[in-house]
């Protein structure tokens, strides 16, 4: 399933969850790279993957 990660009332990136595992499988956009989670890389406008996971 799709969701957005929100920062209080601000969208940050869309994120696709798989249900069975519900872990991270793919990032999506990105609409506010200033409000990503702290250490979490964002490298050609895409946060990275395996640090997004880990988070």
């Amino acid at each position: 399933m799709k969701y957005t990660l929100m920062h209080k009332n601000h969208r940050t990136l869309d994120v696709e969850i798989d249900t069975d595992s519900s872990g991270i499988v793919a990032a999506g956009d990105v609409y506010c790279a200033e409000r990503i989670p702290v250490g979490i890389s964002v490298k050609d406008g895409k946060p990275e993957l395996q640090e997004l996971k880990a988070w």
